[in-house]
Order: structure tokens, then C-alpha cells, then sequence
């Protein structure tokens, strides 16, 4: 199977990601280079539920039509030791794109919350067909942040701005981590590649590249930017400075929420970064900000440095990308091991390592 490598996952991803950037800079998309996206809350692996396949020779390009056929036709067997439960027909439906799968899971298994994800992801854009699925989430996992910002982007399309802003206080209120429920599908995706013939190597990709392709990330945040922007503007026009602090403070948690808990890829810094710097920026340099007694004018210069530097990571890690061509099987099903544990730099970086005459990474923090 010929595969994207795992560092340019952002094939899959670069259009969204390019978009998040320009809404919260404000300045030309192609300043960050956004790469995989993926939240996990890793501590463990869990166990396979059933016994890997003997590899059965190579399978086509992921994505086309005849990798899909394949797909389908040699994963039927896991899907039904499974007993197409809610697990497997996501995992079926990350790597094959099938519809049928997701709205059979969609059927059986309403309130599973990464059946819901799933339709939340696959409504796009179409709010009227988001939100159910988004009151279900919330439903099912009250304390989890995630549903709770997908209903601000989702009212957000419908222009319902205060409705919005009331979901975006219930969200911040929450503080336990998002949790869109990828470490469990990406291993469920590896347990069904193995489980239908796929190498070690391929299953180690696949378990990314699946789930990731219908990752909800870019949903989950892009409107409590668009909702505080538009509010701080509001406030800012009629000098209203204690509703600027409320807001940044509600920018502030937001920020918290993108990177902490189980936020692991370098998009999710990147995100955090520019919310932080979108609040940042509509408040007067010389003020005060937070505990910390530093002011808005140094905080933003700390931002610069560590977009800087992150950006200089990403550059740097994206020329290296041929060293996954050079990486033994072991290597690959490790990186993915790490990237789940330990999150994507931190197995950008011990990959970089296994490479000693390559050039090393620059420290991205």
C-alpha cells in the first residue's frame, strides 16, 4: 500500500488548517505549516481484541476507489467478529469512507460519543444536521468541553451569536480536557488493519491517516474565536473595558481547553497559540493581564517567539520526511506508539533521533 508519510498527514488537513490560521492572525495562511491533527489521552495501549491476519500482500494508495474495495472486502471478516458494534463500524468507516457503515452505526448506536462525533464531523458545515448530534454528546459526556464548542461553532452558523456565547461560558466552566475520542479509534483502526492483512507498517499508518481524516478539530474551536472576536469588537466600540476582561478571560480558558488534557499535536499548540494571541491583541499593550504581573505588549512577544520557533520545528520536520521512507517497520509502529503516548512532537523528535546524520529538530518550545 503506498501511503502519504505520517509527517504529511497535513495533505489531509492543510486546507482547514490554513483557514484556522488566517481567521485567529489575521495575515496569510501559509505563515504556519499545520500538520496531523490528533487529541489523545494515552497512558496505555489497549489490548487487540483479535488476532492479527497474515499480511496479504500490498494494498493500493489509501483513498483511492480500489484501496476502498479492498478494504471492505478483507476487513468483513473483523467487522463481524466484532459483531458490528459501535467500535468497529467507526473503525471500518475511518478507513474505508463507506457511508453506509456510519449511518448503520449512526442507527444502532445513537448515543455512542464517537458515533456522535462521527455524524458531527460528517454534517460539516450543515449546522441543522450538526446539532443533534452535538445535544447528544453533551448528553452522553456533560463534563467533556468538546460538545460544548462544537454547539458554539454549530449556533455560530446560525448566527446566533448570544445563544453562542452562553454555550461558550458553559464550555470554559468545564474543566476537565476535551476528549474527541481519537486514541480510541486510532487503535481500533490498527487492531482492524492487522486483523484484515495489513503489515505492520501499513497498520501503524493506517491507524493515523484513518481517524484523522475524519477528525473534528477544526469544528471544535473555530467558533468560540469567531464569538469572542465579535464580542471584544462590540465591546471595544462602545469602551465597555469591563466586558474586555471578561472576554479575555473567556479567550484565556478557551486557550486552556486547546492545549491541555489530552491535546498532543502541533496543531493544537498552534491553535492555542493564536486564540491566545487573537484575545492578546484586542486589549492595550500596557495592561496588566492574568496573575503574572507581566503586561499584554510581553505576553504577545512570547507568543512571536514561540510561533517562531514552532514554525521553525514544523520547516524543519517537513524537510526530514524521508527519513519515514529510511524507518525500519519497528520504527513506524513506534512512532505511532510515541505520537499516541506522548503526543506528535515528542515522536517527531525521537524518530529524528533514530537518524543521527540527519539534521536534528530545533526545540520547538
Amino acid at each position: 500500500m503506498k501511503h502519504r508519510p505520517l509527517i504529511v498527514l497535513a495533505v489531509i488537513t492543510a486546507s482547514g488548517a490554513a483557514w484556522l490560521c488566517w481567521f485567529f492572525f489575521k495575515q496569510e495562511p501559509d505563515a504556519i505549516t499545520p500538520h496531523a491533527v490528533t487529541r489523545q489521552t494515552a497512558q496505555t495501549q489497549a489490548p487487540l481484541t483479535s488476532q492479527p491476519a497474515k499480511p496479504a500482500g500490498p494494498w493500493p494508495e489509501f483513498g483511492t476507489p480500489e484501496f476502498k474495495t479492498m478494504a471492505l472486502e478483507r476487513g468483513r471478516r473483523w467487522l463481524e467478529s466484532r459483531g458490528r458494534d459501535s467500535g468497529s463500524l467507526i473503525a471500518a468507516w475511518d478507513i474505508t469512507g463507506e457511508e453506509a457503515l456510519l449511518l448503520e452505526a449512526a442507527e444502532k448506536f445513537p448515543n455512542d460519543p464517537r458515533v456522535c462525533l462521527s455524524m458531527i464531523q460528517h454534517a460539516g458545515k450543515d449546522a441543522e444536521a450538526a446539532l443533534p448530534w452535538i445535544e447528544r454528546l453533551i448528553a452522553t459526556e456533560p463534563e467533556n468541553p468538546s460538545g460544548h464548542y462544537l454547539k458554539v461553532s454549530a449556533l455560530m452558523q446560525q448566527k446566533d451569536r448570544p445563544a453562542a456565547l452562553a454555550a461558550l461560558r458553559m464550555a470554559v466552566a468545564l474543566k476537565g480536557p476535551n476528549n474527541d475520542h481519537l486514541r480510541d479509534r486510532i487503535l481500533t483502526v490498527r487492531e482492524a488493519a492487522l486483523a484484515s492483512g495489513a503489515g505492520i507498517r501499513e497498520a501503524a499508518q493506517l491507524a493515523l491517516v484513518g481517524p484523522l481524516s475524519h477528525t473534528t478539530a477544526y469544528q471544535t474551536f473555530a467558533g468560540a474565536s469567531r464569538v469572542l472576536r465579535e464580542e471584544i469588537a462590540e465591546a471595544k466600540a462602545v469602551g465597555d473595558q469591563e466586558r474586555l476582561v471578561e472576554l479575555a478571560g473567556l479567550g484565556m480558558a478557551t486557550v486552556a481547553h486547546t492545549a491541555g488534557g489530552s491535546s498532543k499535536s502541533l496543531i493544537d499548540e498552534l491553535v492555542g497559540v493564536a486564540v491566545e494571541k487573537a484575545v492578546l491583541l484586542e486589549l492595550q499593550g500596557d495592561t496588566e493581564f492574568g496573575t503574572t504581573g507581566r503586561t499584554v505588549a510581553q505576553q504577545l512577544e512570547d507568543l512571536d517567539q514561540r510561533r517562531t520557533r514552532m514554525s521553525e520545528f514544523l520547516e524543519q520536520s517537513t524537510a526530514s520526511e524521508s527519513i519515514f521512507n529510511d524507518a525500519s517497520d519497528a520504527q513506524v509502529a513506534e512512532y505511532t506508539d510515541r505520537f499516541l503516548l506522548h503526543g506528535e512532537r515528542s515522536a517527531r523528535v525521537w524518530l529524528q533521533e533514530q537518524f543521527p546524520g540527519e539534521e536534528q529538530f530545533p526545540d520547538a518550545r
